[in-house]
């Protein structure tokens, strides 16, 4: 008896259009950025925000005291000297304090491109290599055929897991009933 957890299944297909037949013919698969694929949701979390404004409050809290030291560590000496750190700090508080509304505007303003980066950086580091293990998935077939016409090719997956240096990151996929919203601060 096969263990399932620890081999992959005996056959994986690659589905492939028509004109892809130089993935057959040369023998190499691509590990395709998920900004490449067709479906806009697949892999990209959707960012509703950098966090709630109580983790965004928060996490100014603790960034003002280191920020006010290095801020008072770069005046000059003769500053320094007229105005204690205590006083400094307590008016850089203040004016953050003040501040505190153009400050979560502005966090939230930055999400759409915080996103269009994020979504840049994973299509820098992240591919997938698409494979099923069914031959005749009707969903696929009728995806990459083009006039009842198509390509899969499969390969065979006889070794542990363990030792397939490729197939150690497989998973199975897990489709949502609803695009997933997150925020950054609560993303795994």
């Amino acid at each position: 008896m096969t263990d399932s957890v620890s081999r992959s299944p005996a056959i994986l297909y690659k589905y492939l259009p028509p004109e892809r037949v130089d993935v057959v013919a040369n023998g190499l698969l691509r590990y395709t950025q998920l900004g490449a694929f067709n479906d806009p949701f697949d892999g990209r979390p959707h960012l509703t925000a950098l966090g709630t404004d109580e983790q965004l409050l928060e996490s100014l809290a603790c960034i003002i005291p280191e920020e006010n030291r290095r801020a008072y560590d770069m005046l000059s000496e003769e500053v320094r000297a007229q105005v204690p750190f205590e006083v400094f700090s307590a008016l850089a508080i203040s004016i953050a304090e003040h501040g505190t509304p153009s400050f979560m505007e502005q966090m939230r303003n930055v999400v759409p491109s915080f996103q269009d980066w994020f979504h840049s950086k994973m299509d820098e580091h992240i591919g997938v290599l698409s494979l099923l293990a069914l031959p005749d998935n009707l969903l696929m077939w009728s995806h990459y055929s083009f006039g009842h016409t198509a390509l899969f090719s499969g390969l065979m997956c006889s070794m542990p897991i363990s030792t397939a240096s490729f197939l150690n990151l497989t998973n199975c996929v897990t489709y949502a009933k609803c695009c997933i919203a997150k925020s950054v601060l609560k993303l795994p």
